[in-house]
């Protein structure tokens, strides 16, 4: 149960992470651009559209291990 919560910590840093990663590489691709670097800002827009890419996978992946440690953790039917 140990390793489920760290697991389910780190989805959740890593959900919470990955919008702020691609917000700052957009920044940083959009100077690049303004620097006249195009394959620069090709290669920082790459990178984003990766982190963009798995933000939802990690949210997919963090709501099934929620899911599990609930249903571990479920107490049992206090029905009369």
């Amino acid at each position: 149960m140990k390793r489920l919560h760290s697991t389910i910590r780190l989805l959740l840093v890593t959900a919470i992470g990955l919008p702020i990663v691609y917000l700052g590489l957009h920044l940083v691709a959009g100077l690049l651009t303004a620097m006249e670097d195009d394959r620069g800002a090709a290669v920082v827009r790459g990178v984003a559209i990766a982190s963009a890419i798995a933000w939802p996978i990690v949210l997919v992946g963090l709501l099934v291990a929620v899911a599990y440690d609930l249903l571990q953790n479920e107490p049992p039917d206090e029905r009369p």
